[in-house]
């Protein structure tokens, strides 16, 4: 995740290390898993995982995910308070009611030597984070004063330690997080806790990024204003809306309403968002899940004289359109009065409400990633009725930041445009 505005040229990501072969090769998909090998998405197993000098686990015989967490301080947060920071955060993924995975703090980091709980550093952090001799810990690193991360502003990075490729499983996985930009770029505890809800949902799932609502909120390059919608309007009512894993953070507009309680998109981060449930579930579905959501599956094509083309790298937005019309008319509002904000900073998600259903009620897939070249498949939707969209990728998503499996996007002959002969293809899930 990226910050882009006048006064923040800081990056707000974590930076993604793969350091097996197998997911150097690997390709990524948005909406969706973060690591495809040979066409299956790559998950946590659902059995116990153990090794290392102290025989420890990174996922117990439940099919728990265990993570371990660093016993020094975070930047001016408390051991205590930064602990609950990352417990706050993977309880948001555990607690998602379709998707059957479940994350538990194991503890502290334990030295590989000694077996006692260790405050990791930069003198030490060796031990931790070496693919050739793992620790089996799962370790969340907290680097207090930077010198793990290194120079500029980067907040963290994660990685996987261990794959096993004859499963397609991740072993080993880490988060290191800076501790230093709590002190040196005045950011904000609420701010460095939203920021990584998103960077968490990579080492969670591990999921992709997303786009759908975030790139009409930004008032960027790629994104398209709704018509009789002024910038500031668009903000006030998308932004409350951002996925949690679009890979960018914008500044709130001149003539927002929100902006003084909330300056940038980031405040709306902290919460997940139907698309990451979505992809979350759609990689460890519960059998509900499977028995009560539906699925929109196509193929976007270009067509050349008599030629029909299939094109990967396409952006597909579902949004349900039966209970609001999309978009939603000038002067809807996401908060019908003034959010809440909870003992963290974070306020609370919109309320539901059928003028902005088509908002909070959307799910998206790239084309041509494991469904076939050019074909998509989004899956989790609710019944309803829904308008099926593509979408420009947004073109400064490249890189860490990317969306779907492709350096360069796809160029659209228009930025948006509903598919379909008519221009508004509509599906109905029952």
């Amino acid at each position: 995740m990226m910050k882009h505005g006048l006064n923040a040229r800081w990056i707000l990501a974590l930076i993604g290390i793969a350091f097996s072969v197998a997911l150097v090769c690997s390709s990524v998909k948005a909406g969706g898993p973060l690591v495809v090998l040979n066409g299956q998405a790559t998950r946590w197993p659902r059995a116990e995982v153990r090794g290392g000098p102290l025989n420890s686990q990174t996922v117990d015989a439940s099919g728990r995910v265990l993570y371990r967490v660093d016993s020094g301080p975070l930047g001016t947060l408390t051991n205590k308070q930064a602990t609950a920071l990352v417990d706050r955060i993977f309880n948001l993924y555990t607690n998602i009611p379709t998707a059957d995975i479940h994350f538990a703090n194991g503890g502290s980091i334990l030295d590989p030597v000694t077996g006692d709980p260790v405050d990791v550093t930069s003198t030490n952090a060796g031990k931790f984070l070496s693919s050739r001799n793992p620790t089996f810990q799962n370790p969340i690193i907290f680097d207090s004063d930077g010198s793990i991360t290194g120079k500029g502003g980067v907040l963290g990075f994660f990685g996987f330690l261990q794959m096993d490729e004859t499963t397609n499983s991740i072993q080993e996985g880490f988060v290191v997080l800076n501790g230093k930009v709590l002190t040196t770029n005045s950011l904000s505890t609420a701010s460095f806790l939203r920021v990584f809800t998103h960077e968490f949902g990579h080492f969670a799932g591990p999921l992709d990024h997303e786009q759908s609502n975030g790139n009409i909120a930004s008032n960027e390059t790629g994104s398209i204003i709704p018509v009789g919608f002024s910038a500031a309007q668009a903000f006030d009512l998308y932004a409350p809306f951002t996925e949690t894993l679009f890979p960018f953070i914008f500044d709130a507009p001149a003539g927002s309403q929100l902006r003084n309680q909330f300056p940038d998109s980031g405040f709306f981060v902290g919460t997940l968002d139907m698309d990451t449930k979505d992809a979350l579930s759609n990689l460890y579905p519960t059998p509900d899940y499977l028995a009560s959501r539906g699925a929109i599956q196509g193929q976007v094509l270009l067509k050349v004289g008599d030629s029909e083309i299939p094109v990967s790298g396409i952006n597909v937005v579902a949004r349900r359109i039966d209970q609001g019309t999309y978009p939603p008319l000038p002067g809807t509002v996401a908060f019908l009065t003034t959010p809440q904000i909870d003992g963290d900073g974070i306020p609370e998600s919109p309320p539901a409400q059928p003028a902005t259903d088509s908002l909070a009620t959307v799910s998206s897939a790239v084309t041509g990633v494991d469904f076939g070249n050019g074909t998509y498949r989004i899956q989790g939707l609710p019944p309803g009725q829904y308008l099926v969209e593509i979408q420009q990728i947004n073109p400064n998503a490249i890189l860490g930041s990317g969306i779907g499996p492709l350096t360069n996007q796809f160029p659209l002959p228009i930025k948006e445009r509903r598919s379909s002969s008519t221009e508004r293809a509509v599906h109905r899930i029952r």
